[in-house]
């Protein structure tokens, strides 16, 4: 299922919340790049995609 967000967060910041998050609630990352995380855990997968968006937002795609 595909899932979006305008944050007003940079893109940094994003990352950093939800790499904080994330973990809390029993997902382990597996993989990470620039601009996104993959999570796993017992109920499946997590795939962040942070994109700039023109303005001040970021664009958060969450794929499970």
């Amino acid at each position: 299922m595909r899932h979006f967000y305008r944050s007003h967060l940079t893109p940094a910041e994003v990352l950093v919340q939800a790499d904080a998050f994330f973990p809390g609630i029993g997902l382990a990352q597996v993989d990470t790049a620039a601009r996104t995380r993959t999570y796993r855990g017992p109920l499946g997968t997590l795939k962040l995609v942070i994109k700039a968006e023109g303005g001040h937002y970021t664009f958060v795609e969450a794929n499970t």
